[in-house]
């Protein structure tokens, strides 16, 4: 276990080493050995992890992010102050955070919450914490580690934590914030495995689908939730037009596996690569997709299909993107790679530009679908080849298929995030920060901009180089000269900028919504300039 990254490294049959969350040291390198480690442990005797929720699902209407949250357990028999202990998810800064002056009696619970996105306090950390994987540290007034949990592969809607009077973590199918836990697990089945190839079929009459996995395989093809009350998997299961397969694995002393997502497109006769979503609310969607609601977001699987083979499949958040186009028959759509649903999608170069991990990814109408269909794709495309100094998206024309309908043609594309500028700028994502017009008036950007670039007199050296010195000058060329080619009538609310303290920390500009460039052709200089005030001034 490397406690500085927070990453375990076991070797493997064949000599190698490679990561795993099953760590198990003094014990086989095999999931039997990491229940038998959780076995030896102690139970402390004083403060410790009770449970832990991570990545919390919204509210059911969507209007609300929960937070994560911690809860401690006075194990003891007599009451435990926790003035100076501490919480940490870095095993190189025990001091991360402080617990208030709290004394817990004798079996006494106590929660906190866990949330970046609002400032340490009494009653919360200040950090946030990963479902995928991460460690979290408890330590005592001495400095001494005394409780720590692993954090992996949590299920979305459950929890991880301890039982009563036994060693180490289990999993928890529902998480009991502030109570005992229930029934829990060492750890979850694998998901089960398609042997059939998945994808398109064209002149053929069946497909006959073949599934593998640990217990029992239970399955459905309406594309809801499989449980332990579907059917099971006994013999290959036969489908005469295009489904959807969706299986679970259930075995004995684990938590049912993550639901496993198979498409089958029988002579549709495509030829663009096929894009399926499928989402087990699917009444909740069809009415987000006909209203043009942006919340709340539904839970779903996206895989892309290309050239006979299935290019990823991946557990997803889904919502709909987008103003304009919200009043139109045909929206955009958006997937988002949360820590519940297994973190960020890994290991596909999708657009063949050597990136190949993305936290988001953008499944795109165009506003302007009744006419043209490629408008913004053009220009993005061009800016691509045209253009070292400026960060747009790629993408791939698509065949959109959700819950097993067909929807149209539309366009994958890259979708901009943290992550996002980090991988094409060579940077570390946590070194990034970008801002979206309107961004806040007080924001470093818009107070550099509103000053600089509207009152201070340019001709002075003092504020050229004040302004050179921030904004990436060959960055900020190109995105004029590009939208202005373009005669892109709606960069209002479509200015985007990045920066890192890796690459400079000057601001970069993002070239994207185009869908309105190449309309009218009076729009020009003097209009541009005009949007581009008005963004600032928002």
């Amino acid at each position: 276990i490397d406690t500085e990254s927070d990453r375990s490294f076991a070797r493997q049959p064949d000599g190698s080493f490679a990561e795993t969350v099953w760590y198990s040291p003094g014990y086989p390198n095999e999931k039997s050995g990491y229940n038998r480690f959780c076995d030896s442990l102690e139970v402390p005797a004083g403060l410790s992890l009770n449970e832990v929720k991570v990545s919390n699902p919204p509210t059911v209407d969507g209007t609300e992010v929960l937070p994560d949250w911690v809860e401690v357990r006075n194990n003891s028999g007599e009451a435990l102050d926790l003035t100076g202990y501490t919480l940490s998810d870095k095993f190189s800064k025990p001091q991360k955070w402080s617990f208030p002056s709290v004394v817990l009696q004798p079996g006494e619970l106590a929660v906190f919450t866990c949330d970046g996105d609002r400032e340490a306090s009494e009653t919360n950390t200040g950090f946030s914490l990963n479902a995928e994987s991460e460690q979290l540290y408890l330590f005592d007034a001495s400095g001494k580690l005394i409780d720590f949990a692993s954090l992996h592969d949590i299920p979305r809607d459950g929890g991880m934590g301890r039982l009563p009077g036994q060693a180490g973590f289990f999993y928890f199918a529902e998480s009991t914030k502030g109570e005992e836990n229930g029934t829990g697990f060492r750890r979850i089945s694998d998901m089960p495995v398609c042997l059939t190839a998945q994808g398109p079929y064209d002149g053929v009459t069946r497909v006959s689908i073949e599934l593998s996995g640990p217990g029992t395989v239970y399955y459905t093809l309406d594309s809801t939730l499989p449980s332990a009350a579907s059917t099971p998997y006994s013999s290959p299961i036969t489908l005469t037009e295009t489904g959807i397969v969706r299986a679970v694995a259930v075995e004995d002393g684990a938590l049912p596996s993550r639901p496993a997502t198979f498409s089958f497109f029988l002579n549709e006769g495509h030829v663009f690569p096929i894009v399926s979503l499928v989402s087990e609310e699917a009444y909740t969607f069809q009415n987000m997709f006909k209203f043009g609601m942006k919340a709340p977001s539904v839970p779903a699987n996206v895989a892309l299909y290309e050239n006979g083979e299935t290019r990823f499949s991946h557990e997803c958040e889904l919502d709909i993107k987008g103003w304009t186009s919200l009043n139109l028959d045909k929206k955009s759509l958006g997937v988002t790679f949360k820590g519940r649903y297994g973190g960020n999608l890994k290991g596909c170069d999708i657009f063949g530009n050597g990136i190949t991990e993305y936290h988001s990814l953008a499944i795109r109408a165009g506003q302007d679908y009744t006419f043209s269909v490629f408008r913004n794709e053009l220009m993005q495309e061009l800016c691509l080849e045209g253009s070292d100094n400026l960060y747009t998206q790629a993408g791939k024309y698509c065949i959109l298929y959700v819950n097993g309908a067909y929807y149209g043609i539309y366009c994958l594309k890259e979708d901009f995030s943290d992550l996002y500028y980090a991988s094409h700028a060579g940077v570390t994502e946590e070194s990034v920060e970008g801002f979206r017009s309107p961004s806040e008036w007080y924001s470093e950007y818009n107070q550099l901009v509103q000053h600089f670039g509207q009152s201070a007199d340019m001709t002075l050296p003092e504020n050229y180089e004040k302004v050179t010195s921030q904004i990436n000058m060959d960055s900020l060329i190109d995105w004029f000269l590009f939208e202005s080619w373009c005669a892109n009538s709606d960069t209002v609310g479509n200015m985007r900028v990045y920066r890192s303290m890796e690459n400079g920390n000057k601001w970069e500009y993002v070239f994207y919504d185009l869908d309105w460039g190449l309309w009218s052709w009076d729009y020009n200089f003097k209009l541009l300039l005009e949007d581009i005030n008005e963004a600032l001034n928002a």
